[in-house]
């Protein structure tokens, strides 16, 4: 059965005099069925100025899961100037074991690998952490590889939020919506912060580790979108729920002084919803120029249904 949902992809031009107006331009438009549909995260570029991305739906429509299970994509720059983008699947999800609802989007590594995480799919439903790996001189596709299946433990479940980020070292970091601590939520979990570490060897497993798990209430509810890095290894995100006045928070997560110790986590701005103030903040955080951390939330601000653009100063 095809989707009804379409998905435009544009390009906005600059102004090219101060008169002039910004220039629209469709690239592509999803017809929600072997291509993919309802894209929820930003795009990424390759060093060529290729496009990549993920559908949340559409791809195999009979994977088990109703209106597909998502895809992940390319749209290649023109050779010539005014000619067409070339949209490709690089791959689609079967829902088991590699995952369905790739709602994140994707990350290069150095080498030209995309990182993603699933919502849902993987061994046991729960989402799933995968890589694609580019075509080589012996095969003409992008190969899958799923690094990592969440099971709703203590390791998390379901993941909702931006792109992963890596350190220095390779490592992968990124939040989960729910598992984590079985009693918060009814058994569903507030969510958890991980960090991914690639095997010594090539062919063994990646090794996971929850970094913190949320325990609701004051601490936060389901973090959301991407983590992002300062300059001595603090990651910081945002809860879409909890906090004092159950609005979500920014957190700050601090890395253990001493290998093997615990991070720590600082719950920085606690949302209220009243007063102006936001609520919801289902995004991820972006650095500013003076070390100021910006984002948005989905409701609050003037109306209820508002929301807010925020700035949090050190």
């Amino acid at each position: 059965m095809a989707l009804t949902i379409a998905k435009p992809f544009f390009e906005l031009r600059a102004p090219t005099s101060h008169d002039s107006a910004w220039e629209y331009a469709a690239l592509y438009t999803l017809n929600g069925e072997s291509d993919g549909a309802a894209v929820q995260q930003d795009l990424a570029f390759d060093v060529e100025g290729n496009l990549y991305g993920a559908t949340d739906l559409g791809g195999d429509t009979n994977c088990g899961q109703d209106g597909g299970c998502g895809t992940v994509f390319e749209l290649k720059r023109p050779t010539k100037e005014g000619g067409k983008w070339r949209f490709s699947v690089l791959h689609t999800f079967t829902g088991s074991p590699d995952g369905a609802q790739p709602y994140a989007g994707v990350t290069f590594d150095q080498n030209g690998n995309l990182y993603g995480t699933t919502g849902g799919g993987g061994i046991s439903g729960n989402g799933a952490v995968y890589r694609l790996s580019p075509p080589t001189s012996k095969r003409r596709t992008w190969t899958e590889t799923v690094l990592y299946s969440f099971d709703r433990s203590n390791n998390g479940a379901y993941s909702p939020g931006g792109p992963l980020i890596f350190d220095s070292a390779g490592n992968v970091f990124g939040p989960t919506y729910g598992g984590g601590d079985p009693n918060c939520q009814g058994g569903f979990g507030c969510g958890v912060a991980f960090e991914l570490s690639p095997p010594p060897k090539k062919g063994k497993s990646w090794t996971y580790a929850a970094l913190h798990a949320f325990q609701g209430g004051s601490d936060g509810i389901s973090p959301s979108g991407s983590v992002v890095f300062d300059s001595e290894g603090n990651l910081y995100g945002t809860t879409q729920t909890g906090g004092d006045e159950n609005g979500g928070t920014v957190y700050q997560l601090s890395p253990p002084a001493e290998s093997g110790g615990a991070w720590t986590e600082t719950v920085l701005r606690a949302f209220t919803g009243s007063d102006g103030d936001g609520d919801l903040p289902v995004s991820g955080l972006t650095w500013g120029k003076w070390n100021d951390l910006y984002g948005v939330t989905a409701e609050g601000g003037a109306c209820q249904y508002c929301g807010t653009a925020f700035e949090l100063q050190p």
